[in-house]
């Protein structure tokens, strides 16, 4: 586990990805969730995206392609968490700005 730690830490590209990747879901899931989480249409969409960040991802990385299977499955798993993650972060924003309400520390 050390090994795949020290592999995945050292991709030069890995993290501005995954914040790339981040920074799409907080765009897209306003658009997507828009606080009706009951459609079936955007769970696949929502599933598809996270299925084409992982592949796009994997075959981007040459050091992916070593044969082990443990590599890839835990950028896959990075992958999803940090779309999801973006997603709920999206979502909290966009309650805010819909019910207009001001986080704290940014009220003057």
């Amino acid at each position: 586990m050390e090994v795949i730690l020290q592999t995945i830490i050292s991709i030069p590209n890995l993290v501005s990805s995954l914040g790339g990747v981040c920074a799409l879901a907080i765009l897209a899931s306003p658009i997507m969730y828009n606080g009706d989480y009951k459609k079936p249409i955007r769970a696949v969409f929502v599933l598809g995206c996270c299925t084409f960040f992982t592949w796009y991802l994997l075959y981007s990385c040459d050091e992916a392609k070593t044969g082990d299977w443990k590599l890839p499955t835990v950028i896959g798993i990075i992958t999803n968490l940090s779309f999801i993650m973006g997603l709920y972060i999206g979502i909290f924003i966009h309650n805010f700005v819909k019910k207009g309400k001001r986080i704290s520390c940014l009220k003057k």
